[in-house]
């Protein structure tokens, strides 16, 4: 009897002793799956904050894979405090929606074309990279970012509806894409925003009324090769006061040149070639104190003789005024822009001979001429600046009968 009250005895022992531990494991196990679901609420309740319902519920979309990937690889280790974690969050949408590949697990600033300061993003350059599809609104829950670059891929649709939480923004740069408008009313909040590049893309509407890109801080503005008509903002030098380069060709602008632009006293390059232009160009557009280098106003309609104030702005490098329908003669004065580099009147109605004095321009690499009614000899003095920059000269010297006598041996590279 007595060995079996031992044995008994034991047998509860351990049966207790198990129950004990099995118990104690339950609850560790329960405890943990309590810990892990308050957690992942605390996770998904923030990324709420910057993501739709419906996109995170949607199996099929960039937001419920990234949020899929920040739940998976959680295992309890990461800092989901709200800026971190919100900006691994956005990312990852960006890389799925945009189908970029491999993320490394470790650390946002290690993928491709991302970019960070202190752990911070701060620039996002993926120009040249065959994005497809839209920007991710999530995008601008990157509240740091300074550099976008997002150029020559296939990105299609508008601008994120909240791009205007990036008030740190410095620079975009969105040309050769498929963008198309509008240009939200927040745009205007980017404060610091000194480069705006939304060229080739599907931009339309009277540009006057997008006056949510004209940022008063922009130094540089490009618009070229969109759909955008109606007159040039003659308050431009008031809206952009501190613009260095403004690129507004090939899209469809009618009415003339506003002498206004003449305000912009920082302006280096203008463009505004391929538009719809039309009537005579100020004096007024051309200020003694102006410091532009390119100014290229070829192909549209614009007429009459060229203001002699054009050729007192001697800094500049690039004049084009080819494709249009100046007339009179050329003007001798044009030998003081002793630092042009390139000049094309081409196709216009320039009449009498060429002036010799054009060979005190000695820096120049190209000189058009051809396609006008000028008749002469090219001067000997033109000439010889083939022997010194010049590499390209045409003028109206072919045909049975040219209206130029100028040998493609010695001077001429091309005749009309």
């Amino acid at each position: 009897y007595y060995s079996i009250a031992v044995g008994v005895l034991v047998i509860a022992t351990t049966a207790f002793v198990g129950t004990f531990f099995g118990l104690r494991k339950k609850f560790k196990r329960d405890q943990a799956s309590t810990l892990s679901s308050a957690r992942q609420d605390k996770i998904l309740k923030r990324i709420k904050s910057v993501s739709t319902a419906p996109t995170l519920s949607d199996a099929n979309s960039p937001q419920y894979a990234a949020l899929r990937l920040i739940l998976d690889d959680d295992a309890m280790t990461q800092d989901i405090s709200y800026d971190v974690l919100i900006q691994r969050y956005s990312i990852a949408v960006l890389f799925f929606s945009w189908k970029l590949g491999e993320m490394n697990v470790y650390s946002e600033c290690m993928w491709k074309g991302i970019w960070c300061k202190n752990g911070v993003v701060n620039r996002i350059i993926l120009r040249d990279s065959s994005l497809a599809g839209s920007i991710p609104n999530e995008l601008a829950a990157l509240t740091s970012l300074v550099t976008v670059d997002l150029s020559n891929n296939y990105l299609e649709s508008t601008f994120p509806s909240d791009i205007g939480a990036l008030t740190s923004l410095s620079e975009l740069l969105l040309n050769g894409n498929s963008l198309t408008s509008p240009v939200p009313t927040n745009f205007g909040h980017l404060k610091k925003l000194t480069v705006l590049d939304i060229g080739n893309n599907l931009f339309t509407g009277e540009l006057l009324a997008n006056k949510y890109m004209f940022i008063p801080s922009l130094t540089t503005l490009n618009l070229s090769g969109n759909g955008f008509w109606g007159e040039i903002p003659t308050n431009l030098h008031v809206l952009c006061p501190n613009l260095v380069q403004l690129d507004i060709n090939s899209n469809m602008l009618t009415g003339s040149v506003p002498t206004e632009l003449g305000n912009l006293i920082s302006l280096r390059y203008l463009s505004i070639s391929s538009n719809k232009l039309d009537g005579l160009l100020s004096s007024e557009l051309f200020k003694p104190s102006s410091n532009i280098m390119k100014f290229d106003l070829s192909n549209n309609d614009l007429s009459g003789h060229l203001p002699v104030e054009l050729f007192h702005l001697t800094s500049m490098t690039h004049l084009s005024l080819g494709l249009n329908s100046f007339s009179s003669n050329i003007p001798s004065q044009i030998s003081m822009l002793s630092n042009l580099e390139v000049l094309d009147l081409y196709s216009n109605y320039f009449t009498g001979v060429i002036p010799s004095n054009l060979g005190y321009l000695t820096k120049l690499r190209s000189l058009e001429l051809g396609h006008n009614l000028l008749d002469g000899s090219m001067p000997t003095e033109v000439c010889s600046l083939r022997y010194i920059n010049l590499i390209d000269l045409s003028s109206d010297c072919g045909g049975i009968s040219p209206k130029i006598l100028c040998s493609q041996k010695t001077c001429c590279t091309s005749c009309a």
